[in-house]
């Protein structure tokens, strides 16, 4: 019935966009003055309505003229459809009409249910207390319609965000706490149709990732979100009234209603990571070290840019004691020192702001803790979470050479290679023929080539196209377009 229900849904807004680009064609003396950056007003229909709901600050400006359907008239903002019926009684002739459920949002699983009586829980699902003010000014249910995720981290959006029915709610992790947003549902929807960009930060991405993150609210309050990672596993409980969740670097453990109970568990010393006995202290912060004494007078020296870090992100209490000095992970460029809770690594390599991070011993913890199957978050490819470079060795060369190109794929949040990815490579010559040709899959760096043959029946000046498209399990394909020339100059 789900499925029949979004099927139908589907149906009416091809339907729908169908009409607006008749709209938009009908009025293309208007829609052309919203392209090249003139207003495109609210129609008369719905200005009060646009008003009352917080106008462009909230909803956004108009993004087309208004479109009919039947007996119901629409017009897109960059973050909502506004549509009113005729036909419909007061007070629900206007309202916001549900874009995310066209989104393709997976059904939400939840391992933990908030027992607070201070969160706003609506079907199951916790409103984020930061969103609560927007989502009261919203009138609620009745405009904002349904929670469809819980609140989550938004690693390449680098935002807090929950998608609703009708509209979406972010805060940027710059932005002041409380400063939030609407996501911009109808640029999104609206496409290629409307032309509109959005504001900055506000782009829809495919929320496929419905894993609940029942400490998120606690992580916020960090100095740092991103630092501790994305979720490795869903959240479970491991003993009465506590829950469990593995993150990317850490492991947090606690009573998400009860703040003072949550901690981090002692993965380093279970992991066996390297240990030294404490010592005397030998550095100051003149050398760039801070002493941490851990018995008596004995302790570890941590370097200052380890100690601002920690500090940052929920202190020592947090971290737990270091269990050992700095040593090289790598010679010359990674330098570890664990502490009771995390790991902390500094990259020399990495530009400034980036070259300390926590060291990601989340997965190896999950498999010392052989943890079920099926609480791993399986990695998902799509275009917010791949990062995908193509590039030919020449961009011009004689019809009798051959033509190298290489791929790399890495994890878009870390630039981690991805392994064993498989690709194709599209060939289009100039005379329409099409040539397909297979990758080898990418080796431990994410990399892999491929030689293109010669074709020595083209001309000089011949333009040839090829397209690599990526082998893997995704809704929407992941491939990129190039070229190269033809040319001999001798």
């Amino acid at each position: 019935m789900r499925r029949w229900m979004r099927l139908t849904i589907k149906i009416s807004m091809i339907f729908i966009f169908l009409v607006l680009a008749s709209a938009c064609s009908a009025s293309s003396e208007q829609m052309s003055a919203g392209t090249t950056g003139e207003t495109i007003e609210i129609d008369s229909t719905f200005r009060e309505f646009h008003q009352n709901l917080g106008g462009k600050e909230i909803l956004g400006p108009a993004i087309s003229p208004i479109f009919h359907h039947e007996n119901i008239v629409c017009q897109y903002t960059e973050n909502s459809l506004m549509c009113f019926n005729n036909l419909a009684e007061d007070p629900n002739r206007l309202y916001l009409f549900g874009l995310a459920n066209t989104f393709e949002i997976e059904p939400f699983e939840d391992t933990y249910v908030s027992n607070s009586s201070q969160d706003r829980i609506v079907d199951n699902i916790v409103i984020y207390e930061e969103f609560q003010p927007l989502y009261d000014r919203l009138y609620g249910a009745r405009y904002v319609g349904k929670p469809l995720t819980p609140v989550r981290f938004n690693p390449y959006k680098q935002r807090i965000e929950q998608y609703f029915e009708n509209v979406g709610f972010y805060r940027l992790l710059e932005d002041p706490p409380g400063e939030v947003h609407l996501l911009s549902y109808g640029v999104y929807v609206c496409d290629a149709h409307c032309r509109s960009q959005g504001q900055g930060g506000s782009a829809v991405t495919n929320p496929t990732d419905n894993v609940n993150v029942p400490f998120l609210p606690y992580i916020i309050r960090m100095g740092s979100p991103a630092a501790f990672g994305e979720p490795v596993t869903k959240s479970f409980y491991f003993q009465e009234n506590e829950i469990q969740q593995v993150y990317d670097s850490v492991v947090f453990i606690g009573n998400p209603d009860i703040p003072t109970s949550i901690r981090l568990l002692n993965i380093p010393e279970l992991l066996n990571m390297p240990r030294h006995i404490p010592g005397p202290q030998v550095y100051t912060e003149a050398d760039g070290m801070v002493f941490y004494p851990v018995y008596g007078t004995d302790g570890y020296h941590v370097p200052l840019d380890f100690d601002r870090f920690i500090s940052r992100n929920g202190s020592i209490t947090l971290s737990g004691n270091p269990i050992s000095e700095v040593y090289a992970v790598v010679e010359g460029k990674i330098y570890r020192q664990c502490f009771q809770n995390y790991c902390l690594d500094f990259d020399g390599t990495k530009p400034n702001g980036q070259k300390v991070s926590m060291a990601p011993l989340g997965l190896e913890y999950a498999k010392y803790a052989n943890l079920n199957e099926d609480l791993i978050v399986k990695f998902k490819f799509t275009p917010e979470t791949v990062l995908f470079n193509i590039s030919e060795v020449a961009a011009q060369i004689p019809a009798s050479q051959e033509q190298l190109i290489d791929l790399v794929v890495l994890r878009r949040k870390d630039n981690q290679p991805l392994e064993n990815i498989e690709a194709f490579l599209y060939l289009t010559l100039p005379n329409g023929d099409i040539e397909k040709y297979n990758f080898t899959p990418t080796d431990a760096n994410g990399s892999s080539q491929f030689t293109i043959p010669p074709h020595p029946q083209l001309s000089n000046g011949d333009l040839v196209m090829f397209e690599v498209c990526l082998n893997i399990p995704t809704d929407k394909p992941i491939c990129h377009q190039d070229n190269y020339l033809i040319w001999d100059h001798k």
